[in-house]
């Protein structure tokens, strides 16, 4: 299966880079499209032929990208597509899912690798935790999982970003050593 990530900002985000980790230790091919403008973005996806597109670390200010995307994706064919991030898991229920297929809520390991399987037609949708989807007409909810333990997750797949010169000449990397937050904030959608 080919995988794109599409991203509207140059940043090295960790979500894309774990999860093509994931795909490639399933066999998958995976390819990242940092484009700023959609009606573009939406075409080097089509150009791909993927068979999955995925928006990883969605915020606030790129869901109306993502919406954007989604909906020249779906006129040109019907390649599903999957959202997650900060923005989808605390408004999941507020996201349209009219050109999305898939929306990712809490940590998006355990979804993404099951959700993978799930295409290939070896696990049943309802078993994938924290997967948002419609059925019949029904907006979907299946409850998060989290990784418990962070050591047995893939290295990220930094090559992911790497055909891109401004960050592969970036000296400085990111690198998440824990899970979590110490705090138990009502608002929060950190466990």
């Amino acid at each position: 299966m080919k995988i794109v990530f599409l991203q509207q900002l140059v940043y090295e985000w960790q979500a894309p880079m774990i999860f093509s980790a994931i795909a490639k230790s399933k066999g998958h091919i995976t390819i990242m499209h940092i484009v700023s403008n959609p009606r573009h973005a939406a075409q080097y996806a089509i150009n791909a032929e993927a068979d999955l597109i995925v928006f990883a670390s969605i915020t606030s200010g790129n869901i109306e990208y993502v919406y954007a995307c989604a909906k020249e994706i779906k006129k040109a064919c019907n390649i599903p597509i999957i959202a997650g991030g900060p923005h989808i898991s605390l408004y999941h229920d507020q996201i349209s899912m009219k050109e999305i297929d898939y929306l990712g809520i809490g940590e998006g390991e355990l979804t993404f690798s099951a959700l993978l399987d799930h295409l290939e037609k070896k696990i049943e949708i309802e078993s994938i935790p924290g997967i948002v989807y419609v059925r019949n007409s029904q907006r979907i909810v299946n409850k998060p999982q989290y990784v418990i333990n962070i050591d047995e997750l893939p290295v990220v797949d930094r090559d992911l970003y790497y055909k891109y010169f401004l960050l592969r000449k970036e000296k400085v990397r990111m690198f998440y050593s824990g899970r979590g937050c110490l705090y138990h904030c009502s608002y929060c959608c950190v466990p």
